[in-house]
């Protein structure tokens, strides 16, 4: 998630599918280590479910990040110019 807040969206959704493609192989190729807790059924459905959330949430703090940047952007665009003031050093002590 926390490349959500930095990434955005996009790139978030990607990587959240990454992950749950890797993590069902690697469970798929050691099924049997798997099964002898519980049913191949069981732990294709925890993967899902686990997958769905993670993807949902994924998006979900990509799109606030998304958001927060153009408000940060609108916010600079709109802001005042800022007034620089020079500051001379002072005479020497006569």
């Amino acid at each position: 998630m926390l490349s959500g807040f930095f990434l955005g969206r996009y790139t978030t959704g990607i990587l959240a599918v990454f992950c749950v493609i890797a993590t069902s192989l690697v469970c798929v190729m050691q099924l049997d280590e798997f099964s002898s807790y519980t049913s191949p059924l069981a732990v294709g459905l925890t993967i899902t479910i686990w997958g769905a959330v993670l993807c949902l949430t994924a998006l979900l703090v990509g799109t606030l990040s998304d958001e927060r940047n153009t408000q940060a952007e609108d916010h600079r665009r709109s802001a005042p110019a800022t007034v620089q003031f020079r500051v001379e050093p002072a005479p020497p002590p006569a």
